[in-house]
């Protein structure tokens, strides 16, 4: 219970930097007919999603170092992992249920399966032209089991920047760093 107080602001503020990413990922992926430019801005929605990700998790793990260095804190090298994995909850959710309901055969669960996949495609919109213009054509059987492994770029990414930042290692160097 401790770890949820204590990383509840920055759980939140990774799920809301998801819904920004899907505001922004839909706006971008909008405005271009050409499906080389809508890969292209999904591309860079998720890369930039990943990077808003990163940084979150980066703040975390700096703010941890210098904790663990004062002696208020203990060393827990997969914090990144267990906040990006409880970030992703709603995504793992909806890929568990994309991909179970594409068993039953039944108008219900079909009807049931298509809504949950307009959320899915909503609440990871920046995903969507990727999957729908590269994945799919490459795996059409299992694009519902696609939906799962959505989380899993994030969840490395926040696994690896955390560590990186409880290290002390810069991801990102500035100018004046370097010099």
């Amino acid at each position: 219970m401790k770890f949820f107080k204590e990383n509840s602001y920055s759980i939140v503020k990774l799920i809301l930097n998801q819904l920004a990413m899907t505001v922004f990922a839909i706006l971008l992926t909008a405005l271009y007919r050409n499906p080389v430019l809508a890969i292209s801005g999904s591309i860079f929605s998720i890369a930039f999603y990943l990077f808003l990700s990163g940084t979150v998790v980066y703040e975390i793990g700096a703010k941890d170092s210098v904790r663990i260095e004062a002696g208020r804190a203990e060393r827990m090298p997969l914090k990144g992992l267990f906040i990006s994995l409880i970030a992703a909850i709603p995504n793992l959710i909806l890929g568990i249920m994309i991909y179970v309901s594409s068993f039953f055969g039944g108008d219900t669960a079909k009807a049931f399966h298509g809504v949950v996949r307009v959320i899915a495609n909503f609440w990871e919109s920046m995903y969507l032209e990727f999957l729908s213009k590269v994945i799919y054509p490459a795996f059409p059987n299992h694009i519902d089991f696609c939906y799962i492994l959505i989380a899993i770029p994030a969840v490395i990414v926040c696994t690896l920047v955390y560590y990186f930042a409880q290290k002390g290692t810069l991801v990102f160097r500035s100018k004046k760093d370097a010099e």
